[in-house]
């Protein structure tokens, strides 16, 4: 649950072939373009999606994910060196993983305290089993950026709502003036967080 502005890796401008470290130990390893070619052509690719299928994605590729879902301000050349390439076969992978839609962003991790978004609330939302209806609250949704995430759920509750604001009298408002004004809407359940006890820190990527 991540919110800040976008953010693009450097770069690099130069080459460098000195060794690198490993998750395992040992030297940066030389890759050509041609054979990650031959290797992403034995890879099968998923039927109507947009992501490369995890059968094309190998360990380099997994572990590439797991340190710039660490840090997405790597520079190239720090990145290569953590997964144990050289700065160009590193920045091929990089841009593959990018158009491929596998990494679909860079973003800052901020504090809500900072920014004055530090009481979040949890609010469940039933509303009308009608395809119109649904619709009508999905898009209503998008215009109120104090609700920051939304899900649609099977079964009970139809809907689930984080929300961040400043105080509970800015909650309270909201409730009043937005939520309970929304098309559609049976039933709004409101829980007040009370302690944030894991944090969200990137997708488990595997291997």
């Amino acid at each position: 649950m991540e919110h800040g502005a976008a953010h693009r890796l450097n770069p690099a401008r130069t080459r460098t072939r000195s060794p690198a470290r490993t998750l395992a130990g040992g030297t940066a390893a030389r890759e050509t373009p041609r054979g990650r070619r031959a290797l992403r052509a034995r890879s099968p690719r998923p039927v109507g999606g947009n992501a490369v299928n995890n059968c094309a994605m190998d360990q380099i590729d997994r572990n590439i994910l797991r340190e710039l879902q660490n840090d997405g301000r790597l520079t190239i050349q720090e990145l290569a060196q953590r997964v144990g390439l050289t700065s160009s076969p590193c920045m091929r992978r990089v841009r593959q993983l990018e158009q491929d839609g596998v990494i679909q962003g860079y973003r800052a991790v901020i504090d809500p305290e900072a920014v004055g978004r530090g009481f979040e609330v949890l609010v469940s939302i039933e509303v009308k089993r009608d395809r119109e209806a649904v619709e009508a609250f999905e898009t209503a949704l998008q215009d109120i950026p104090d609700v920051v995430e939304a899900y649609r759920l099977f079964g009970s509750p139809g809907c689930l709502l984080r929300i961040a604001v400043a105080d509970i009298t800015a909650y309270e408002r909201l409730w009043i003036e937005r939520l309970t004004t929304l098309s559609g809407i049976t039933e709004v359940n409101s829980q007040i967080v009370m302690k944030r006890i894991k944090e969200h820190r990137g997708l488990p990527v595997g291997g």
